[in-house]
């Protein structure tokens, strides 16, 4: 039972040793290793990744600029949305669900059998 036990360790270290793999001892860099790792700046050429840029400038600013448009766009969009289905609801008096039964029974997409008679 011992000779089979040591049979896969061996042949994991020999795998190890092959490939060039370290131990766990060894993977491991000290905490002031990795402390001066984490501690290093970012190089000032550094784009965010899948990124192409075509003339070597760093675009991140205008990428930021591009993402904060979209987002204002997106929420405006989103405030309109909100103050039409509560203006239609002060007019009709039926809730949001209930518009969209309606505009369901107007595109035909529900009979009178339905359910949705009011």
């Amino acid at each position: 039972v011992d000779g089979e036990a040591a049979e896969p360790a061996e042949t994991a270290a020999a795998m190890k040793a092959q490939r060039g793999v370290l131990s766990s001892d060894e993977a491991f860099a000290s905490d002031a290793q990795a402390a001066e790792a984490t501690l290093k700046p970012r190089p000032s050429n550094a784009t965010l990744p899948g990124i192409a840029t075509t003339t070597g400038v760093d675009e991140s600013a205008e990428i930021v600029e591009y993402g904060r448009q979209v987002e204002l766009n997106n929420g405006r969009a989103a405030m309109l949305g909100f103050l039409l289905a509560v203006g239609i609801e002060a007019s009709t008096g039926h809730t949001t669900f209930m518009q969209i039964i309606d505009i369901g029974k107007a595109a035909g997409l529900l009979g009178s059998a339905s359910g949705f008679n009011w």
